[in-house]
């Protein structure tokens, strides 16, 4: 999850403070930056934020009124995420989509019967976004319906953020504790990654610590490094392999990705490195699911 201290880990320890690492779902642009490839899974990208999506939203005047966020290193986790030239950001309280197997006490219900949490943010109903400062939650927009870096600041705001947050609830402390931390953090005025964002990117080698987190390891690609020096979007407008017309949405709808599934990675002919096959997951409880789990939970 974005923020957690895993990734954040996982980030310094490949040399790449001042990025920061999430996992997404990513349909494949063949032909653009994904080349020849037809599934996305456990791919690597490095995104670079240029404007809101929806400038009038946070400030008007074809500029953004809050701070760009850090760019982000990501792998592909999870496919049916907005087409090839969209990234579905996994975050805290990131809103549903077409699914939801967090929130036991929303509208839409899992099939399986089965959540991750026993209490969710109730902002993160479907259609929502989710836990969204600009959208969701009071306090953070100026009279003018736009939200900036002094409303998103004010004490009413990010107190009302930290409120709305602040209500997961599951059967592990820990991960409860890194929801709340990516929830909060995702919509902090320096690291406001909750919204829609235009963005270049480029496709790049994994990063060996974020694979160690994920658990899936592509084979060499030869494809460039990250480059943590390419921070801001005239930098990476300037280097012609980034490519801009993509965007960012947000997600987290605690279903087990399409790419935790063996047959969506190495059964699609994707070369792996040893048996690290498939993205790391574990049902309700934390226990990771094996190749001989019946478990479905979170399904």
């Amino acid at each position: 999850m974005l923020f957690s201290d895993e990734m954040a880990q996982a980030a310094l320890d490949d040399g790449n403070a001042g990025l920061n690492y999430a996992v997404v779902g990513h349909d494949s642009d063949t032909g653009g930056i994904d080349g020849n490839v037809t599934v996305s899974c456990c791919q690597c990208y490095q995104l670079v934020f240029s404007l809101p999506e929806n400038v009038a939203q946070v400030g008007g005047g074809g500029a953004s009124a809050i701070p760009i966020p850090p760019p982000l290193v990501v792998q592909s986790f999870n496919t049916s995420a907005g087409g090839g030239k969209n990234f579905d950001v996994f975050m805290g309280a990131g809103g549903f989509g077409a699914f939801n197997a967090c929130d036991p006490n929303a509208s839409m219900k899992s099939a399986s019967g089965k959540y991750l949490y026993t209490q969710f943010p109730p902002d993160g109903e479907p259609g929502s976004g989710g836990v969204n400062a600009a959208t969701q939650i009071a306090g953070c927009k100026s009279d003018k319906n736009q939200a900036t870096t002094e409303t998103l600041s004010s004490t009413a705001c990010q107190t009302n953020v930290a409120t709305a947050c602040g209500k997961f609830k599951s059967s592990s402390e820990a991960m409860t504790n890194t929801s709340v931390r990516s929830c909060t953090q995702s919509n902090n005025p320096s690291s406001y990654y909750h919204i829609n964002w235009q963005i270049y990117a480029k496709r790049v080698e994994c990063p060996t610590h974020l694979t160690q987190v994920t658990g899936c390891k592509l084979s060499p690609q030869s494809l460039p490094a990250v480059n943590p020096a390419v921070k801001t979007p005239a930098q990476a407008a300037a280097d012609s392999s980034f490519k801009s017309g993509y965007t960012i949405t947000t997600m987290q709808d605690c279903c087990m990705p399409t790419c935790a599934w063996q047959n969506n990675v190495k059964g699609q002919n994707l070369s792996v490195v040893g048996n690290y096959n498939s993205f790391y997951s574990c049902d309700q409880n934390g226990v990771p699911v094996t190749e001989t789990s019946t478990s479905d939970a979170g399904k």
